[in-house]
């Protein structure tokens, strides 16, 4: 399928950057790599589902999943039209993304796109990214597995997406109802490779 360029948003797939580091650091390192790879590997297998029940013309496969801060791009009109980036303490990224779909975005997720963020531990934003990656990282110091929703929760979300997309302006209908939804249960540990 072609993709519609430019896309009306397009967020990069963040990669982190590589500080120096002594020997503790590089073995840190490696384990957090790991649980990356996990949850790269967890999330290929989400987009297989969604790409099988709801494929989306202007996103097609082989794509990433990121759509979060620096790494959004989106077309002036739609930023406009959305309201610009809420004035929120976190989650603004997600925020103006929900709003951008509510307008009648539509999300790309290319993987030639990409931004480089820090594996820093202290963020900007309670909440934000670098507690994710802080939790990364203790996770791995522990040598503990993540949990995450099992596939067939994202087979019933794909399906309800699909069925919501057929109506008259479905799109739209799914950003406002979908961050009303409630959470999916984490009830499976990822595969993590030693």
């Amino acid at each position: 399928m072609a993709r519609e360029y430019p896309p009306r948003l397009c967020p990069g797939r963040g990669h982190r950057r590589r500080p120096h580091r002594d020997r503790a650091g590089r073995t840190a390192a490696r384990a957090s790599a790991r649980l990356r790879a996990a949850w790269d590997a967890y999330w290929r297998r989400v987009r297989a589902i969604e790409d099988a029940l709801d494929p989306l013309p202007w996103d097609p496969a082989p794509r990433h999943g990121d759509h979060t801060g620096a790494s959004l791009a989106i077309r002036a009109a739609l930023y406009v039209d959305c309201g610009r980036v809420p004035l929120l303490p976190t989650g603004e990224d997600r925020a103006l993304v929900a709003a951008a779909l509510a307008q009648g975005g539509r999300l790309a997720h290319p993987q030639d796109v990409f931004t480089y963020v820090s594996p820093r531990r202290d963020g900007r934003a309670e909440g934000g990214m670098a507690l994710a990656m802080h939790d990364l990282f203790d996770l791995a110091a522990r040598g503990e597995r993540p949990s995450a929703p099992g596939y067939e929760h994202w087979r019933e979300r794909a399906a309800w997406r699909r069925d919501l997309r057929a109506q008259e302006g479905g799109q739209a209908l799914i950003a406002k109802a979908e961050p009303l939804l409630s959470p999916m249960p984490h009830d499976m540990l990822l595969e993590v490779t030693p």
